[in-house]
């Protein structure tokens, strides 16, 4: 009983957020294997809505990178324009019909809207000599471009054509190849700013990495479809590589999440593999 006294809010937001979960697949989905992406979409609007209640009810962005904020943008809004005008990369039960569409459009609006927080109202609260990556031969404001050029270019070269159309196919491609590395400038940020990660950011950090990793799961089993009329599947490898990478990045945070005391703060160890990265 004193556990969840001590973390009811906590456990109320986690219980919000399972229920919400089996009321969109019992009613929202046909229960097929397919539904991973939308619980993964599910898993990504729920760590933006965390990151705002943070944000808003701390009146501060301590802790938060903006760089991150700034690749999810990138991520939500060029898979939104993929699936808002074609069906090749949606669910293929009843949640693809409408509702995962609406996911994305979601997280596309609560990432900007935290962006908006950190770098206007809040933004002397904003940690802004820790969100150093990208520091290097441009401007510091500009350091995301290390990503979003590299991310671009290879989804450009290397991409599925489920959708039978150049730009929609990029753009879902280079959402993908972009959230793969789409974290690091939050745990590079961790690293360089303190060893402890309050409650809330860590629970944030977390949901993210966790909707990569039932991705993961989903392209496991699906990789295949993405091959060309040749038989060439580079590209299914591509796009599993990029939900490798970003686990792999995370493996720390995840251990360090897991053996955190509930509710708590977490500790960071002293040197995390992200941090090796700068």
């Amino acid at each position: 009983m004193d556990f969840v006294t001590k973390h009811q809010d906590n456990l109320a937001l986690w219980a919000s957020f399972g229920s919400g979960i089996l009321f969109v697949y019992h009613v929202l989905s046909d229960g097929n294997f397919s539904f991973l992406l939308t619980l993964s979409g599910l898993f990504h609007t729920f760590a933006f809505a965390i990151l705002l209640y943070k944000i808003w009810s701390t009146k501060s962005a301590s802790g938060i990178s903006l760089k991150t904020l700034q690749c999810y943008f990138g991520v939500f809004f060029f898979r939104f324009n993929s699936v808002i005008r074609h069906e090749g990369y949606l669910p293929l039960d009843r949640s693809g019909d409408w509702f995962y569409t609406l996911v994305e459009l979601m997280c596309l609006v609560f990432v900007s809207c935290a962006i908006y927080a950190v770098a206007m109202p809040f933004s002397p609260t904003y940690s802004k000599e820790f969100d150093r990556f990208g520091n290097l031969y441009v401007p510091a404001d500009f350091g995301v471009v290390w990503v979003y050029v590299p991310s671009f270019l290879l989804a450009c070269l290397v991409h599925p054509t489920l959708n039978n159309n150049f730009i929609s196919d990029v753009s879902w491609t280079f959402s993908s190849y972009l959230e793969a590395v789409a974290i690091l400038p939050q745990l590079i940020m961790f690293q360089k700013r303190e060893t402890v990660v309050e409650a809330l950011n860590a629970h944030f950090v977390f949901s993210l990495g966790f909707s990569r990793l039932l991705q993961l799961i989903f392209w496991m089993e699906s990789y295949q479809e993405l091959k060309d009329n040749s038989g060439n599947n580079s590209q299914g490898y591509m796009v599993l590589l990029s939900q490798i990478v970003q686990l792999i990045l995370m493996l720390d945070f995840f251990y360090c999440y897991l053996m955190r005391n509930p509710g708590e703060d977490m500790l960071l160890p002293v040197h995390m593999s992200a941090a090796q990265l700068v």
